[in-house]
């Protein structure tokens, strides 16, 4: 059977927050279809959503178990050390990410490190990952990566006082969004998120506002209301 019919309503029911029936749905998929590492994996996001941290831990490396070197694997192995606070053991999964092939998992360990070196107060690396992780994406018309991680400077950068820069980022990030063929509508709503903190930081609160009533309106004119 194909597996990823599965995961994929397993994820409709977390979109519709359901977590107890995706939850029901990937462990009756185990006890029929056995031990199946994206059934783990799914699992492991599940208890990730819901901050049951440990069980993501157990689940994430059951699925590594299974499948060592599917980057999806471990990337949730990553997240869930990272959750934990078991930094050290994240950072060497975003290492062996870093070192594979697939863009994706490129990508993954890009946005692992830069959460990692946020944490640790190494806001110099951090920012360098992310510009380098701009430049790559932009060069490749990427345009969801582009607006994710040009929201994430701008707010790094206007939480150090650099708000010209930090607006002009969010703007991009807004406009990249705009342009992306993937996951557009969930960057735009980041996008624009960031822009309102950014605008508020730097002392305009009335375009903060304009911001923030032109997101409810994306928000509430979207498929899945609960999420910015």
């Amino acid at each position: 059977e194909f597996l990823g019919t599965y995961e994929q309503l397993a994820e409709c029911h977390m979109c519709l927050g359901e977590p107890d029936k995706a939850k029901r749905l990937l462990e009756d998929c185990l006890d029929t279809m056995g031990d199946q590492a994206p059934f783990h994996r799914c699992l492991a996001e599940l208890y990730l959503v819901i901050a049951d941290y440990d069980s993501a831990l157990v689940e994430a490396e059951a699925a590594v178990a299974l499948e060592p070197d599917d980057y999806y694997n471990l990337t949730r192995l990553a997240s869930g050390y990272k959750t934990r606070g078991e930094l050290k053991n994240a950072e060497d999964t975003y290492w062996k990410l870093m070192q594979m092939t697939e863009p994706g998992a490129v990508y993954e360990a890009t946005n692992g490190g830069f959460a990692l070196n946020t944490i640790w107060g190494k806001y110099n690396l951090a920012t360098s990952m992310l510009e380098t992780g701009i430049e790559m994406a932009l060069s490749m018309d990427i345009q969801w990566a582009a607006a994710e991680w040009q929201a994430k400077l701008a707010y790094i950068l206007s939480r150090e006082g650099n708000h010209t820069r930090a607006l002009e980022l969010s703007e991009a990030a807004c406009d990249a969004a705009t342009q992306a063929s993937r996951f557009g509508a969930q960057e735009l709503r980041k996008s624009m998120h960031v822009k309102g903190l950014v605008q508020l930081a730097g002392g305009k609160p009335e375009e903060a506002r304009q911001t923030a009533e032109e997101l409810n309106e994306l928000i509430e004119g979207g498929l899945h209301k609960k999420a910015i």
